[in-house]
C-alpha cells in the first residue's frame, strides 16, 4: 500500500513539475483562440511539434509562422497561402519551402499564412483582409486534392464555400462551436483537462468524436465549384500562382490524376499560373528513393511533406520567379 501511494504521488509530483515546465517554456498563451476575422487560430508563443516529423517554432499574434508583420516597407511581398502542408510543423523553419525561396539581395519579404484546415473557401473569404493586412506583390496558393474533395465544402469548419440558388458563395461560419465537447458531458473533469497532457488527450479524443464526415460533405469532384474557386482565387490576388501538393503512391506511379490535370487545364484558361509537383517529387524518388512524404517516426512515403519535399518545392518556386522577374 505505501509503495502504491509513493508511487502516485511521484507520478503526481512529475505531471505537475511538466505542466510548469511546458507553461513557462512553451505555452505561455492558450493553443488557440477565436480571431473575428481570421476565425481559429494558433495564438502567439513557442510551438513544438513532434507527432509528425519534429519543430520547434514561433507563431506570431495573427497565427502565422512569421515575425510580427511590419508596414511594407518597399521590399516585394510573398503571401504564401495554403493548409498544413504550407504551415509545415513537421519541419525546422529553416526546412520550410517558404524558407527556402530565394531572397540573396533581401529584397523579399515572405509571408506564410498557412494554416491546418484551411481550403479555397479560407482563401476566398480572406482575400479583402490579405490585401489590406499585408497588400502581396505575390500570392502563391497551395492546394490539394482534399480541397476538392470535401475540406472547402466542410461546414464544421471556419470558412466553407455552398452553391446557393445556383451560385456558389465562400462563407465564415458564424456559428461554429468551440465547445469541448467531453467537458460538456462530464463537467466535472474541467479542470483537469486545463492539465496540457490531460488536454492532448480530450482534444485527440474530441476530434475522434466529430471525425465523422459531415451529411453533406462532398465525395465527388465537382469540376463547377473548383472552376468558381480559381477563378475567385485569380480575381482576389494579385499575380497569383497555384501549387499543386498530389498525394503519391511511391510504388505505384498510375494514380488517377484526372483532378489535377483538370485543374492545370481550367488555370491555363483563365490564366492563372499552375506549377504541379507531382512530376518533380516522383524523379526525385526515382534518383535517390528517398520520398517528399513521410518522416522517421511516421509510415515513410505518407502523410505531410518533409524536407526534402520543402526543397523540391522551393527549387520549383525559385525557377518560376527567376523567369516571370525577366
Amino acid at each position: 500500500m505505501k509503495f502504491l501511494l509513493k508511487a502516485l504521488t511521484a507520478g503526481m509530483l512529475s505531471l505537475m513539475l511538466w505542466e510548469v515546465i511546458s507553461r513557462v517554456a512553451f505555452y505561455s498563451s492558450p493553443a488557440t483562440h477565436d480571431d473575428p476575422i481570421l476565425g481559429r487560430i494558433l495564438s502567439k508563443g513557442i510551438r513544438i511539434s513532434g507527432e509528425e516529423g519534429y519543430s520547434i517554432t514561433k507563431f506570431n499574434s495573427l497565427g502565422m509562422r512569421n515575425v510580427e508583420l511590419h508596414q511594407k516597407n518597399g521590399n516585394m511581398r510573398y503571401l504564401v497561402l495554403g493548409d498544413s502542408y504550407t504551415e509545415g510543423l513537421q519541419v525546422s523553419d529553416k526546412q520550410l519551402f517558404s524558407s527556402l525561396l530565394d531572397n540573396k539581395s533581401k529584397t523579399i519579404d515572405v509571408i506564410n499564412a498557412g494554416r491546418s484546415g484551411a481550403s479555397p473557401a479560407t482563401y476566398i473569404q480572406l482575400a479583402s483582409y490579405y490585401k489590406k493586412e499585408i497588400d502581396p506583390d505575390f500570392t502563391i496558393i497551395q492546394l490539394n486534392q482534399d480541397d476538392f474533395y470535401g475540406d472547402a465544402f466542410n461546414k464544421n469548419s471556419d470558412f466553407y464555400v455552398e452553391k446557393y440558388q445556383g451560385q456558389y458563395r465562400a462563407l465564415k461560419n458564424e456559428h461554429l462551436s468551440r465547445s469541448n465537447i467531453i467537458a460538456e458531458k462530464i463537467p466535472q473533469l474541467n479542470f483537469i483537462s486545463e492539465i496540457s497532457v490531460v488536454r492532448k488527450a480530450f482534444i485527440n479524443l474530441q476530434n475522434l468524436i466529430q471525425s465523422s464526415p459531415p451529411k453533406d460533405k462532398i465525395q465527388t469532384f465537382d469540376h463547377e465549384a473548383a472552376s468558381w474557386m480559381l477563378e475567385q482565387m485569380k480575381q482576389s490576388y494579385t499575380n497569383v500562382v497555384v501549387l499543386y501538393i498530389p498525394t503519391i503512391d511511391y510504388y505505384h506511379y498510375e494514380n488517377d490524376n484526372s483532378l489535377e490535370d483538370y485543374l492545370e487545364t481550367k488555370s491555363s484558361e483563365i490564366g492563372l499560373d499552375f506549377i504541379n509537383m507531382r512530376l518533380p517529387f516522383i524523379e526525385s524518388f526515382q534518383k535517390t528513393q528517398q520520398p517528399a512524404h513521410g518522416f522517421n517516426n511516421t509510415v515513410p512515403g505518407t502523410g505531410h511533406i518533409n524536407k526534402i519535399g520543402h526543397k523540391l518545392i522551393a527549387d520549383e518556386l525559385n525557377k518560376y520567379f527567376k523567369q516571370v522577374s525577366r
